[in-house]
């Protein structure tokens, strides 16, 4: 089973919260949900680049929404009164090596200063960028993306595993993602 990425076909914003439309036998269904009630959402950035809403109590799950949706999805969240949070993306820094773009000593610092001050070590940053190494490579060979890369970047790459191997790596990406959080 294979799937086209983070991303739902089909979001439908009502007054109760979201419908989420996946294309067909989509793993994403199963992690992401098809239903999710605004009281369910423990805070949102809609101004993202995708619009994220995190969902769940402790370990969260992060789900994303196309842009287009982003003035309906703004009016909702505040409608619902849910929480606005702008939530440093920690995948950002994490995947600065693959652009297409020269990463020098200064970007280096910087971005790896911010990884440190997440808690990552020297070594889990070296660790998670040698599991995404391939798919990363071949997504900006694909794409010559410079610009940046994100959370939704490191799925979207590997979005063509086999459901249970996209699954489990959905899992740990959020709880990576989520690392920013204690800060």
């Amino acid at each position: 089973m294979i799937i086209s990425g983070p991303f739902p076909q089909d979001v439908r914003i009502g007054t109760a919260g979201l419908t989420l439309v996946w294309p067909r036998r989509s793993p994403e269904a199963g992690y992401s949900g098809t239903e999710i009630r605004w009281s369910e959402i423990r805070d949102a950035d809609p101004d993202a680049y995708p619009p994220e809403l995190r969902v769940g109590d402790g370990p969260c799950r992060t789900v994303f929404i196309g842009r287009d949706r982003h003035h309906e999805l703004t009016a909702g969240l505040a409608a619902a009164g849910v929480p606005l949070r702008r939530r440093p993306d920690v995948w950002a820094d994490l995947l600065e090596p693959f652009l297409d773009t020269e990463y020098d000593d200064a970007t280096r610092a910087q971005a790896e200063g911010r990884l440190s001050g997440w808690g990552f070590s020297d070594a889990e940053i070296r660790s998670i960028r040698r599991r995404v190494h391939v798919r990363m490579t071949a997504l900006t060979l694909a794409t010559w993306e410079w610009a940046g890369y994100g959370h939704s970047d490191v799925l979207l790459a590997t979005s063509r595993f086999p459901a249970s191997r996209y699954l489990a790596f959905r899992a740990w990406a959020d709880a990576v993602a989520a690392r920013s959080d204690a800060a």
